[in-house]
C-alpha cells in the first residue's frame, strides 16, 4: 500500500504485562511536539476518550482500558507525523504495574450442572455386569497460522467518515464505530480490503483498530493511518485450551448406558462469541452418535491471556478431540476395531456414517493395519522397546455445521448479466480469498458460456448487503457455489426473453430438515493416520493421513480439496507443535510497517522426516443434496486419530494435545 504524506502516523502502546499502564514523561509535549497520546483517563475530554466497549458478540472488550488485563492489550496510542517518528515517541513513554488488578483466573459463565465425581444410578439392577469409564482430555493453545496485516486508514470528507481496513466482518466494524463515536450509521462508509485467514485476528480485531483509529482521527483532526507492528500481529489470540471430562457407563457388551461431560474452556482475558461457543460445544457433545442423550456442563474460565475461541470451530474441535479419544478407549475396552465398534452406535437416520467409516477404511487399509499393530501392541512386553519402530493407527469421526447456530444467519448472492455479455457477481459473504474468487467467477462463466474474464466479482462493502456474519462462520467454498449455480440457472430462464441487464439475487437460507446432513447444513468426515514412534527418542513420524469426506454436492472441489489438505497440515500442528521460524524474509520498509500479506509466519509441523502421505476422497450423497463446507474437519479428526494412532504405537493411553515425544518418554520410563 503506497503511503500517503499527508496522513498521520498511528502506533498502539502494547502492555508488557497485566495491570500495566501508561507513564508519559513530564517533558513528552516539549521533546515531541508534533505527537499526541489517546489514553483511557479522567482527564481526557469525554469525546475523546475511547470508554465504550465493543458491540455484541464482542461486549466483553474494552475499547482502550485504563490498565491492561492481560499482556499485549492495546493501552494507548501515540500518533505521529511519521513512523519514524511515532515509534521514538512510543519508545520514550514508560509503563508500571497496577498490582491491585487481579489476574486470578475465574469463571465467568457456565452451563449446566457440575459433573458429579461418579455416574449415580438409583436402580442397583441396571448398575449389575456394568463399569464405569473415565477420561480427562486436554487440549493447548493453537495460534494463528498467518500475519495478516492489521490497520485503519481513516479520514473526514463533507461530515463522513470514510474508513478503509482489512476486515471478514465490515458490519461490525461499522456497528463498532457508530457505538463509540455515536454518529449513525448512513455518515461511515467503508472500504473493505480483501484478508487472508478466517480467524481471530481477522474477526473482532479490526473492529478494535477502527474505533482506536477513528478517536485519534478525532483528537488529531487530520487524516490517520492506524497499524501493529508485525511483532505486534502474534498478541491477537488462538484456538482456547480446554479440558473435557467424560464419565461413561458401559455393559457387558459394551452398550453404552450414560454419558456425562463436563467442559472447560480458557477464553483469555475476556469471553467472546458466547452463545455461539455454548450452542456448538452442546451440538458436538450429541454429535454422530445414537443412545441417550449426555448430560452436558460446560463452562468458561478467565485468564490473563489474550481473548481467546474464534478459532475454525469455536469450541468444536476441543470437544471432538475429547469424544472421539474417548470412544476410541471404550473401543479397546471393548477389544473392537474401532470403526466396526463405531458403526454399531452411527445415528440410524444417516446412512452416509456407514458409507463414510467404509470409504476411510477401504482408502486406508484400516482393519488390517489396526489388527497388525494391535497384535505387536500386545506382544510388546515380550519384546525389547528399542528393537524396531512402533506402529499405530488411529480414526476419528467429525460433523461441522455450517453457518451460526446460536441465530439467524443472513446472506445472500446477486448476479447481473450485462448487456455487452459480462456479467458481474455480488456476494454477502465478506473478502473472499483468491481461491474463492477464482471458483466463483469460473463457475458463472461456465453456467452462462461467457469467457472468464468477462466475469467480475464486486468486492467493495455495500452497506445495504445482508450482515452474513463473518468469514469464519461462512460456507464460501460449497455453500456459495451452490447458490450461484441458482442465481445462473434464473439468469439463463430470463436472457433471452428479458431485455438486458438481468439482476438475479438469492439468498442463503439454512434448511431446518435434520434428516439427511446435507439439508440439516451439516458435512460430516472420517480420518486415519498412521504414525510412527522412534524408540529410542518416541520422536513421532506421521505417515499417512487418509481423510473421507461428506460435503453435499461440490462445485469446485479442487477449492475444497485444497482447504481440507491445508487444514490437515494445521490440525497436524495444533496436534504436535507450532515452532516459529522468524527468520528473515526481506521486505521494504513500508511492508515493515503496516504488514505485507504476503509475509507469513513460517511454521513446521513437529513430525518427523518427510511429509505424510495424505489422500482425500469425498464421498458422494444424494443429487439433490445441498453443498455445506469443509474447512473445519481435519480439526475435527486429524489430531484424535493422530493420538489414538501414538496410543496404539506407544502402549500408553495418550489424552492431550500437543503431544510432546519427552512426554511419551517419561511415561513409557515410569511404566518400565
Amino acid at each position: 500500500m503506497k503511503t500517503l504524506r499527508h496522513y498521520l502516523c498511528a502506533r498502539p502502546i502494547i502492555a508488557n504485562r497485566a495491570g500495566n499502564r501508561i507513564v508519559a514523561p513530564e517533558e513528552f509535549s516539549l521533546d515531541y511536539p508534533e505527537c499526541l497520546i489517546l489514553e483511557s483517563s479522567a482527564s481526557s475530554p469525554e469525546n475523546l476518550s475511547p470508554r465504550e466497549f465493543l458491540p455484541p458478540p464482542f461486549e466483553a472488550v474494552p475499547l482502550l482500558p485504563p490498565a491492561a488485563v492481560h499482556p499485549g492489550q492495546i493501552i494507548a496510542i501515540v500518533i505521529g507525523p511519521s513512523w519514524k517518528e511515532a515509534d521514538r515517541a512510543a519508545g520514550a513513554i514508560s509503563q508500571e504495574q497496577d498490582r491491585s488488578l487481579s489476574t486470578e483466573s475465574r469463571m465467568i459463565w457456565s452451563s449446566g450442572d457440575a459433573l458429579r465425581s461418579s455416574s449415580v444410578d438409583p436402580d442397583e439392577e441396571t448398575l449389575r455386569d456394568t463399569h464405569l469409564v473415565q477420561g480427562l482430555y486436554e487440549t493447548g493453545e493453537q495460534q494463528h497460522r498467518l500475519d495478516a496485516p492489521l490497520w485503519a486508514e481513516v479520514r473526514t470528507k463533507k461530515d463522513q467518515l470514510h474508513l478503509r481496513i482489512p476486515t471478514q466482518w465490515p458490519d461490525h466494524v461499522r456497528q463498532s464505530l457508530a457505538q463509540a463515536l455515536r454518529i449513525p450509521l448512513a455518515r461511515i462508509s467503508l472500504d473493505v480490503v480483501p484478508v487472508e485467514g478466517g480467524r481471530d485476528g481477522a474477526l473482532f480485531f479490526p473492529s478494535l483498530l477502527a474505533c482506536l483509529a477513528a478517536q485519534a482521527h478525532r483528537l488529531a483532526q487530520a487524516p490517520l493511518r492506524l497499524a501493529l507492528r508485525n511483532d505486534q500481529i502474534a498478541l491477537t489470540g488462538g484456538r482456547s485450551p480446554s479440558t473435557v471430562r467424560y464419565l461413561t457407563r458401559v455393559n457387558s457388551t459394551g452398550e453404552i448406558l450414560r454419558n456425562e461431560i463436563d467442559i472447560q474452556l480458557d477464553c483469555g482475558a475476556y469471553p467472546t462469541l458466547k452463545e455461539e461457543t455454548l450452542s456448538r460445544l452442546h451440538l458436538a457433545a450429541q454429535a454422530l452418535y445414537a443412545g441417550p442423550s449426555p448430560h452436558v456442563s460446560a463452562r468458561a474460565i478467565r485468564t490473563a491471556y489474550p481473548p481467546l475461541g474464534a478459532f475454525e470451530g469455536v469450541g468444536t474441535a476441543q470437544v471432538s478431540f475429547a469424544r472421539e479419544i474417548h470412544y476410541n478407549r471404550l473401543a479397546g475396552i471393548a477389544e473392537e476395531d474401532p470403526i466396526l465398534w463405531r458403526k454399531k452406535l452411527f445415528r440410524p437416520e444417516w446412512p452416509l456414517l456407514h458409507n463414510l467409516a467404509d470409504t476411510v477404511a477401504e482408502n486406508a487399509d484400516f482393519h488390517r493395519r489396526y489388527a497388525a499393530h494391535e497384535l505387536v501392541r500386545k506382544r510388546r512386553m515380550q519384546l525389547p522397546r528399542n528393537s524396531a519402530s512402533l506402529k499405530g493407527i488411529g480414526c476419528a469421526f467429525g460433523e461441522q455445521i455450517s453457518g451460526m447456530t446460536s441465530g439467524r444467519e443472513r446472506g445472500s448472492v446477486a448476479l447481473q448479466l450485462e448487456q455487452d455479455g459480462s456479467a458481474r457477481i455480488f456476494c454477502s459473504v465478506p473478502t473472499p480469498t483468491p481461491r474463492l474468487r477464482q471458483a466463483w467467477r469460473a463457475i458463472v462463466a461456465r453456467e452462462l458460456q461467457i469467457p472468464l474474464e468477462q466475469v467480475t466479482l464486486e468486492t467493495r462493502y455495500d452497506e445495504q448487503q445482508d450482515n452474513s456474519g463473518p468469514r469464519i462462520f461462512s460456507r464460501g467454498v460449497s455453500v456459495i457455489p451452490r447458490t450461484l449455480l441458482s442465481a445462473c440457472e434464473a439468469v439463463q430462464k430470463q436472457r433471452f426473453r428479458e431485455p438486458l441487464p438481468i439482476l438475479v439475487r438469492r439468498s442463503i437460507k439454512s434448511s431446518r430438515s435434520k434428516r439427511y446432513p446435507g439439508d440439516a447444513l451439516r458435512s460430516l468426515g472420517a480420518a486415519a493416520v498412521e504414525a510412527t514412534l522412534i524408540p529410542a527418542t518416541m520422536e513421532i513420524d506421521v505417515r499417512s493421513v487418509t481423510m473421507a469426506v461428506y460435503a453435499g454436492t461440490i462445485l469446485d472441489r479442487q477449492s475444497a480439496e485444497a482447504e481440507l489438505r491445508r487444514g490437515i497440515y494445521q490440525a497436524l500442528s495444533w496436534a504436535l507443535k507450532e515452532p516459529l521460524d522468524r527468520g528473515a524474509r526481506q521486505t521494504n520498509k513500508e511492508a515493515e510497517i503496516l504488514g505485507d500479506p504476503e509475509v507469513q509466519r513460517q511454521y513446521t509441523p513437529g513430525f518427523l522426516g518427510a511429509p505424510p502421505r495424505i489422500k482425500v476422497i469425498f464421498v458422494p450423497g444424494g443429487k439433490r443434496d445441498s453443498s455445506v463446507g469443509v474447512g473445519e474437519l481435519p480439526f475435527l479428526t486429524v489430531p484424535a486419530a493422530l493420538v489414538s494412532a501414538l496410543s496404539q504405537a506407544s502402549g500408553l493411553y495418550l489424552d492431550g494435545i500437543p503431544a510432546r515425544p519427552r512426554e511419551v518418554l517419561r511415561m513409557l520410563q515410569e511404566e518400565e
